[in-house]
């Protein structure tokens, strides 16, 4: 039985490994926002860069193991603080989905309503549970007399992007038994300039993007308890997937991949228990906060005349290359409230017919490049509005500054470096016959990223929607890393070895 799980495991690897080949191979290849021999350029340099980084932490490895918590805590400190100074230094008035999540928790605080945005929520209700996540905080901090809302969003950002980092640390250290590979995870934080800056782009995508690693976290952790213990943690893990699906409801797909690691390497009942916590902790959130909104803000006919089914964007992800358009908006919002479903559907089967096989894969191409081809995460999306301050970083960091471009090709670079590091571990994992360990203790990440990627193929396209599940790639770039080292050095070791045979 064990010798088919690792089978079925390898073939899943396999098809990682294929499927992400393909994907880096299009970033470099149609790239949509940089320049192919630029990015080329600027790629083989950041992997000899973090490869040298990698190479020379090994040295100090007991140094390293000695002094983690320090690093970890100096490393914390020092991160929340550039992200907190860099966010504040970045206030600006947002607009659009960004701004009705912003000013309408403002002005549910301030009001105890949001009316001025109902008509919007009722059109994108999934921009709800972020306006209630800010809420909450906003209200918190109204008691106290704290009134400066964009400076408290930044502070419960920059908190939430300090612990997902620590927490990827810990990740990477308790997989592999090194505070070496936490250290690593750290310095590649560090080096994706990105982070930085994230603290500054309150919407979805940064919000939620602690939620994948701590639901993750909380498994690892309920491995080592037993009865009550692993209940709780079970539980909390079930809160912490309800509340990021309420701000971004990808998150689910950490939950699925937990799941699915689960039926082939845990007791039933663990299975049924981790389940069950899972799901009628989420569903209740669900449930709860849907009752809450509706009986107390908005209007379920206005919600129903203005809703757009999910399929919409399933839709919108099947013309041109899959980007945002008005025309289908406009398409949807025409429609009988009735009849939008079925006639989405309806577009759906014609859109995929005109396309035909070929048009399906190289629309796959495009949106694979578009989705995970910006090392950015598209964080200027969030920040391209009318800054209160005048500073030189938005030359840097918003669309059209002067040196956008360095800063664009150079974090891009990062990314696609740690992903073929990702990529190099899914070829081991499904080649090394020895690899059974590695192959368990990584697959939920592995299941995770690729539910992401199989998802984003099935929605709109955009740069930044991948990016709450970044984390999880540069723990995997960790991971791929560790493995590529010590599968070398064992190599080399062998060859020393025959040849002093030989000698003998």
């Amino acid at each position: 039985m064990e010798k088919k799980k690792d089978l079925l495991m390898r073939i899943f690897y396999a098809l990682f490994a294929v499927i992400f080949t393909f994907v880096i191979i299009n970033v470099f290849r149609v790239n949509a926002y940089h320049k192919t021999s630029l990015l080329i350029a600027a790629t083989i340099p950041c992997i000899a860069a973090i490869t040298g980084i990698y190479l020379f932490m090994r040295k100090y490895e007991n140094t390293l193991e000695k002094n983690y918590d320090k690093i970890l805590i100096i490393f914390s400190i020092v991160m929340f603080l550039v992200q907190m100074t860099l966010g504040l230094i970045l206030r600006h008035d947002s607009a659009w989905d960004i701004g009705a999540v912003n000013k309408g928790a403002v002005e549910w605080v301030e009001t105890g309503t949001f009316e001025g945005y109902y008509e919007y929520f009722c059109g994108c209700s999934n921009n709800l549970g972020p306006t209630a996540f800010y809420f909450i905080f906003f209200k918190m901090a109204s008691l106290i007399g704290i009134t400066d809302y964009y400076a408290v969003a930044v502070f419960v950002d920059s908190v939430m992007l300090t612990l997902l980092m620590t927490l990827a640390s810990l990740i990477c250290r308790k997989l592999t038994s090194s505070a070496r590979c936490g250290v690593f995870a750290l310095v590649l934080f560090a080096v994706s300039v990105q982070y930085w800056f994230m603290a500054a782009a309150n919407y979805t995508d940064v919000m939620s993007m602690l939620f994948p690693i701590l639901t993750y976290w909380l498994y690892l952790k309920s491995k080592e308890a037993e009865g009550k213990r692993r209940i709780i943690l079970y539980l909390f893990a079930g809160l912490s997937a309800a509340v990021g699906s309420l701000i971004k409801f990808t998150v689910i797909i950490a939950v699925v991949a937990i799941i699915i690691y689960m039926l082939f390497n845990e007791k039933p009942r663990h299975i049924a228990e981790f389940t069950v916590s899972t799901i009628v902790i989420t569903a209740i959130a669900l449930v709860s906060f849907n009752s809450y909104i509706f009986s107390n803000h908005l209007s379920r006919d206005m919600a129903e005349e203005k809703h757009r089914p999910l399929v919409h964007w399933v839709m919108m992800g099947l013309k041109g290359d899959g980007r945002y358009n008005p025309a289908d908006f406009e398409f949807t919002d025409n429609l009988p409230p009735e009849e939008r479903e079925e006639k989405i559907s309806e577009e759906i089967r014609n859109r995929v017919h005109d396309l035909g096989f070929s048009g399906m894969l190289g629309l796959t191409a495009k949106k694979s490049a578009i989705d995970f081809g910006d090392g950015t995460y598209g964080i200027a999306d969030m920040l391209n509005f009318e800054l209160a301050h005048e500073t030189e970083l938005k030359d840097w960091i918003i669309y059209g500054g002067d040196h956008y471009s360095i800063y664009s090709h150079y974090a891009t670079a990062v990314h696609i470096s740690i992903m073929i590091l990702m990529l190099i571990a899914a070829y081991i994992l499904a080649l090394a016959k020895k690899e059974q360990e590695q192959r368990k203790s990584v697959l939920i990440l592995y299941l995770a990223i690729f539910g992401v990627w199989l998802f984003l193929m099935c929605w709109e396209t955009n740069r930044r929607y991948f990016s709450n599940f970044a984390p999880i790639i540069i723990i995997c770039g960790v991971m791929g890393m560790e493995m590529l080292t010590r599968i070398l050095s064992e190599l080399i070791t062998d060859a020393k070895s025959r040849r002093f045979k030989k000698t003998v």
